[in-house]
């Protein structure tokens, strides 16, 4: 494990390696760890790796904030790992049937039973951006939702058929490696032309 340089001048420290842990919640001071104030020496930039095999991403991980002495509220990010997923079709129809993109993407209306792929890790999904690339129609509310092994998830955005985009950002949902997803489509509303040519795009850790 890496020791701190003489603090002569903040430029001439490097940051500690705090070495291998099995889950994201027992790195230094996170939820599971809390440093006591007596070895509380944490600092943002920190770095340490996750195997991943009781919790968390197989990731090295940087601390991105220390949090306070005991606390068990630092932030620790896993490094290089970010990717999307994108679900699309042509037309998502004007009727009110529960809908389901496509993985990728297809010039077709969307379908009526589920069009489903798994996940080869476990991950973090984040954030969800949804683009209509023809807008129009009654204004009616579209919602696109991510569901997992057929349940819907947090992973969820709004987006009237007039507009063109809109995100549902800072989220922190778990998925685990083998599980199924699906892009759900629903409405209260129908939509007064379906052919809104919708594109979602899914983030993840």
């Amino acid at each position: 494990m890496a020791t701190r340089t003489p603090p002569l001048q903040t430029r001439s420290r490097f940051h500690r390696d705090w070495g291998n842990f099995t889950s994201d919640t027992l790195l230094p001071n996170a939820s599971g760890a809390p440093l006591a104030a007596a070895m509380f020496d944490l600092e943002a930039g920190d770095q340490a790796f996750n195997d991943g095999s009781v919790g968390g991403l197989l990731s090295v991980y940087v601390c991105i904030s220390a949090g306070t002495a005991g606390g068990g509220d630092a932030v620790w990010r896993p490094v290089g790992l970010g990717a999307q997923l994108g679900w699309g079709n042509d037309s998502i129809g004007n009727g009110l049937a529960t809908r389901y993109l496509a993985p990728g993407w297809d010039d077709g209306l969307a379908a009526t039973v589920t069009r489903e792929i798994r996940l080869t890790r476990d991950v973090v999904f984040t954030d969800i951006y949804a683009r209509h690339s023809n807008p129009g129609g009654s204004g009616a509310t579209i919602t696109y939702t991510l569901r997992l092994n057929g349940i819907a998830s947090a992973v969820t955005v709004a987006l009237a058929t007039t507009a063109s985009n809109a995100a549902t950002t800072g989220l922190a949902v778990a998925g685990a490696a083998g599980d199924v997803l699906d892009l759900e489509v629903t409405r209260v509303a129908t939509a007064g032309g379906g052919q809104r040519r919708p594109g979602i795009t899914v983030g993840y850790l």
